[in-house]
């Protein structure tokens, strides 16, 4: 089957983790036998990676920051839609994957040449929604989304938000992950993997002061970049936690590495539409602790599998982790036996069944 997959996000030279996913999942649709083409789109050019062997192709994409007024409504979606009618590759596809908001995935109409059977695959709410009138202006400008269209968010928290704008969804499937060994788990019992963009919605900073909690045998590594570093950096001096180690951003190989020895997984994230991060670990073995109100659900089972716990609670958190300690090898299982069914493999079967390409 040929299949054009449609992208705002994949892996590059200067972030090797932003888009693993789709990646993973074009990866994976070619191991099955199709023919997939991939189209970055982004209002910018970057050294995109070839993933076995797929070689992205690049479309630039119009797009005006909310400083410039409410123009940037209209320009972030009516016309950068239909200039995208023109400047997006052409492929005879039998079927369109869409990972993008906007422009593209909730105009599909505007920019589509020909009617095939579409997913447009929702991840979270990109669109800067707190902009005063916006999310209204959206409801009320969206083309309506013909029969070919599936519109199919990962997560149920999603749900209000695609309510919000009066974008029916189809249905609800979480994303996949490639299939891994148990974990070697780490030399020292009591190491806690956290792996992040390091913005102040990842939590990154309740961590920290949930390990003030706990005894000195707990080791923390974090892998990851961001705004949030340098201040997360003097938050544990300041808590004198000598046992967190920053590793920066790291290459997706020397990523699963660190999380090969990882005791325990843990992302306090208050915004978090599906978290990737935690099915891998899952995959793995290794029980994590999440946010309650998060993607997280989507994958932890409280109490069976990992710990779900109360947003902005350092102490819920050092208690869940000291909880999973005891409880690592059965709640590993459990993680691990949930997380074979959740294949990229099956997620894209599933997929191509809505479309009714399957």
């Amino acid at each position: 089957m040929k299949l054009h997959l449609i992208t705002s996000m994949w892996p590059s030279k200067d972030n090797p983790i932003s888009g693993i996913f789709v990646a993973e999942q074009a990866s994976a649709l070619v191991d099955a036998g199709h023919e997939v083409w991939v189209t970055v789109a982004s209002p910018s050019k970057k050294q995109w990676s070839v993933i076995e062997d797929i070689e992205p192709r690049f479309m630039r994409t119009l797009y005006l920051p909310t400083r410039f007024g409410t123009i940037h409504r209209v320009a972030n979606t009516k016309v950068a839609a239909r200039v995208a009618r023109w400047t997006l590759p052409r492929h005879e596809a039998d079927a369109v994957i869409v990972h993008n908001q906007l422009p593209l995935g909730f105009c599909v109409p505007w920019w589509q040449t020909k009617e095939v059977p579409t997913a447009v695959v929702v991840h979270g709410a990109a669109p800067p929604l707190a902009a005063k009138g916006y999310a209204n202006w959206l409801k009320q400008h969206l083309p309506e989304l013909g029969s070919n269209v599936n519109v199919i968010p990962v997560g149920t928290t999603l749900l209000p938000y695609l309510q919000q704008l009066g974008v029916r969804h189809d249905a609800v499937l979480g994303n996949g992950t490639n299939y891994a060994d148990v974990a070697q788990g780490s030399s020292v019992s009591k190491t806690v993997v956290c792996i992040a963009n390091l913005h102040k919605e990842k939590g990154v900073d309740v961590l920290l002061s949930a390990f003030s909690h706990l005894d000195s045998l707990w080791q923390l590594r974090i892998v990851g970049d961001g705004p949030e570093r340098a201040a997360l950096e003097r938050q544990a001096l300041a808590l004198g936690l000598d046992r967190v180690e920053f590793l920066g951003r790291l290459e997706r190989e020397a990523t699963l590495k660190v999380l090969e020895h990882a005791d325990l997984f843990a992302l306090p994230s208050v915004r978090e539409s599906f978290g990737l991060v935690f099915l891998e670990a899952a995959m793995r073995g290794i029980p994590a602790v999440g946010c309650l109100g998060t993607g997280a659900e989507e994958i932890i089972r409280d109490g069976v599998s990992g710990k779900l716990v109360a947003q902005g609670d350092p102490l819920a958190v050092a208690e869940a982790l000291e909880q999973m300690h005891l409880n690592r090898d059965a709640w590993g299982a459990a993680a691990r036996e949930n997380a074979l069914g959740r294949t990229w493999e099956r997620y894209n079967k599933e997929l191509l069944a809505i479309l009714g390409v399957g």
